[in-house]
C-alpha cells in the first residue's frame, strides 16, 4: 500500500473544458489527485489553467484513450466537444437543443471538419507505462463521445482491482455511427461488480434546456423533447469488495471511499451500507501516520457517528401491515370494509411525530408553533458543516417528505 492510497485518485478521460465529473469540494480538494486525459495536445495548457487555483494535485495526460494500442483515424468536429474516434451519424442532423443563449444544431456542430491519425492506448496499458507513477483510478469518468464502452472493455485492471465509483456519459441513440449504447456500457459494467444507480443528467437544474428536439421548431413549439444522452452513474457493489483478494486495511479504505463517493452523489443509504461493511475491517494505521488524517475520512466519521447517535424509525413494511389473504384480497370485488389498510394504529402516528420533533429539537430551543421542516437534522448539519450545502438540502427534503407522506395516511385511521 503506497502512501497515496488514503487519497482519492479522480480520473476523468475527455477533460478538454478543464472540468471533470466529479465536484470540486473545497473542504476535499486536497485529498484529491486529479487526473485529466485528452488526445488534443493543443488545450493541454487550457486544460492546467482551469485548474491552476484548485488544491489538489494536478496531472494532464496527452492520451487518446481507447481498448487497445493502435493507430486510427480521429474526427475533429466543427464544435471540439463533439470530436470522436466514431464518426457523427447523419441521421441526427435536424436535431437541436437550446444551449445558454443561441440553438445547438447537431448536423452544424458535429460536423467533421477534418480527420488526424492518433495513436490510442488503453487505460490499463497507460496506468502501467514506464514513469507513469500516478495512482489508479478510484473514480473513473467518461465524456468520449460515444467510446465508453471501448475504454471500459480496455480496462480490466482498473476495474477490477481499483475503481469504485464511475460516471460515464452514455448514449440512448447511436448518435455516432457504430456505437456503443448504455445498455451495452451498463452489462459491462455490471460484468465487472458495479451497479446501475441513475442518470445524474436528470438531477441538473438545466436538465429541461438539455431536451433535445428532433425536428427544428421555433419558439413556442418546442414542448418535451426527446433524451438522447445522459451521465450515468454506477457504484462497485460491496459484496465484491468483500469478496476481492485485498488485505483488510484495503478493504477498509476502498469502503471508506466509496461511502464518501456515495454521500456526494445522495447515495445515503448506500453510503451507510459501505460503513456498516467497513466495521469488519480493521483501519490502516497509514491513515493517521502521517499526523493528518484526510477530511473525507474525518467527514465519514463524524456522518457515522451522528447516525449511530440519531433515533431510527422504520415504518412498517408491506407484509407487516398486510397478512396474505388481506394481500389479495386487495383485488377482490368482495372485500370487506372500507379497505383501508390494516394493522395501523394511532400508536404509529404518535411514534412518527415523535421521531419528527427529535429531529430538530435541538434548533427550536422551546419555541411552539414553529415549522420545523425548514431546520437541519444533526446528520444534516455534518454535510453542511463540511461545506456539502446540496447533499443536506436534498437529504433534509427526502426527510420532510416521507414524513409528510407517513402523517397523511396516519391521517386516514
Amino acid at each position: 500500500m503506497t502512501s497515496n492510497n488514503s487519497l482519492l485518485s479522480i480520473h476523468h478521460v475527455g477533460g478538454r473544458s478543464g472540468t471533470r465529473s466529479f465536484p470540486v469540494l473545497d473542504q476535499f480538494e486536497k485529498d484529491v489527485i486529479n487526473v485529466l486525459y485528452d488526445a488534443d495536445k493543443s488545450c493541454l495548457d487550457h486544460i492546467r489553467e482551469q485548474n491552476s487555483r484548485n488544491k489538489s494535485k494536478l496531472h494532464v495526460l496527452p492520451y487518446c484513450v481507447s481498448d487497445s494500442a493502435r493507430s486510427t483515424d480521429f474526427n475533429l468536429g466543427y464544435d471540439p466537444n463533439t470530436s470522436s474516434l466514431y464518426e457523427f451519424n447523419r441521421r441526427y442532423d435536424e436535431y437541436s437543443f437550446l444551449r445558454y443563449d443561441h440553438d445547438y444544431i447537431f448536423g452544424e456542430t458535429f460536423k467533421p471538419m477534418k480527420q488526424v491519425k492518433v495513436d490510442v492506448r488503453s487505460l490499463d496499458e497507460i496506468m502501467s507505462m514506464p514513469g507513469v507513477s500516478i495512482p489508479h483510478p478510484d473514480f473513473l469518468s467518461l465524456d468520449t463521445q460515444g467510446a465508453e464502452f471501448d475504454i471500459l472493455r480496455g480496462a480490466k485492471n482498473c476495474l477490477g482491482d481499483h475503481v469504485l465509483a464511475m460516471t460515464l456519459e452514455t448514449e440512448l441513440h447511436e448518435l455516432y455511427s457504430g456505437q456503443k449504447l448504455f445498455g451495452d456500457v451498463s452489462s459491462l459494467a455490471n460484468e465487472h461488480g458495479f451497479d446501475f444507480v441513475t442518470f445524474t443528467f436528470f438531477d441538473s437544474p438545466t436538465s429541461r434546456m438539455n431536451d433535445v428536439y428532433p425536428h427544428y421548431s421555433p419558439i413556442g413549439f418546442r414542448s418535451r423533447g426527446f433524451t438522447l444522452y445522459a451521465d450515468a452513474l454506477f457504484v462497485r457493489r460491496v459484496e465484491s469488495i468483500e469478496e476481492s483478494g485485498a488485505n483488510d486495511g484495503l478493504k477498509w479504505l476502498h469502503l471508506s471511499k466509496l461511502a464518501f463517493f456515495s454521500l456526494i452523489f445522495d447515495q445515503v443509504s448506500y453510503s451507510l451500507k459501505c460503513l456498516h461493511a467497513r466495521k469488519n475491517y480493521s483501519k490502516p494505521r497509514m491513515i493517521d501516520s502521517n499526523g493528518t488524517t484526510p477530511a473525507y475520512i474525518s467527514f465519514l466519521e463524524d456522518f457515522e457517528r451522528v447516525f449511530e447517535a440519531a433515533p431510527k424509525y422504520y415504518p412498517d413494511s408491506f407484509t407487516g401491515l398486510f397478512t396474505y389473504q388481506n394481500s389479495t384480497e386487495r383485488f377482490s370485488t368482495k372485500r370487506e370494509g372500507s379497505g383501508a389498510d390494516p394493522g395501523r394504529s394511532s400508536q404509529d402516528k404518535e411514534s412518527l411525530m415523535a421521531l419528527h420533533k427529535v429531529f430538530c429539537d435541538w434548533v427550536r430551543a422551546g419555541r411552539e408553533g414553529e415549522d420545523i421542516s425548514i431546520y437541519y437534522s444533526p446528520a444534516e448539519q455534518v454535510l453542511l458543516d463540511y461545506g456539502l450545502g446540496r447533499q443536506a438540502e436534498t437529504l433534509r427534503d427526502s426527510r420532510n417528505a416521507h414524513i409528510r407522506v407517513l402523517a397523511e395516511s396516519f391521517n386516514k385511521i
